[in-house]
């Protein structure tokens, strides 16, 4: 994984959040980053969750700050995207 920073960094969230759909789809997160499969494939160290609420941003010349929180869910095959 390559660290970004910058404007960049918050257009890809921006992009990111935006590719599930504001939170109504599951995604996987990893919380350790030695666990991350980038096929997907395997599921150790995976946990389904969901952005929780709606985008929002500050923004000064020097940061931008985004306040999201990922919600796990507890059934993931309930989920129908």
């Amino acid at each position: 994984m390559n660290d970004v920073t910058g404007p960049d960094l918050f257009v890809d969230l921006r992009a990111f959040w935006l590719s599930a759909e504001g939170g109504l789809l599951p995604l996987f997160f990893y919380p350790r980053r030695a666990d991350f499969d980038p096929t997907g494939v395997s599921e150790t160290g995976r946990v389904t969750v969901t952005f929780s609420g709606p985008w929002s941003d500050s923004m000064t010349p020097t940061l931008a700050d985004v306040p999201l929180e990922l919600v796990e869910q507890s059934d993931p095959d309930a989920i129908v995207p």
